[in-house]
């Protein structure tokens, strides 16, 4: 039973981090066509208040990009555990 396990868990983090790969370039691209802002813009002045304005496609892939190094470091985790049992 835990030989089975380990398999199907090896399995779900190598499809999970080879799939991630083309998706990130694909969600990257579509975020910076639809999206042309600047990435970060920073207003402030002497005696004001800064403001940092980051654009709506780079927030959006960062996040994305965020989202993604979490997967990774879980597979990375779940493929520690199975080799080490």
């Amino acid at each position: 039973m835990k030989r089975r396990v380990r398999k199907t868990l090896l399995i779900i983090a190598l499809i999970l981090n080879i799939g991630l790969i083309p998706l990130q370039a694909q969600a990257t691209t579509v975020f910076t066509s639809f999206y042309r802002a600047c990435a970060i813009t920073i207003i402030g002045g002497a005696d004001g208040p800064t403001s940092i304005y980051i654009g709506q496609g780079e927030l959006l892939s960062l996040i994305f990009r965020a989202i993604m190094v979490c997967i990774h470091i879980y597979t990375i985790g779940i493929l520690i555990m199975a080799l080490k049992e």
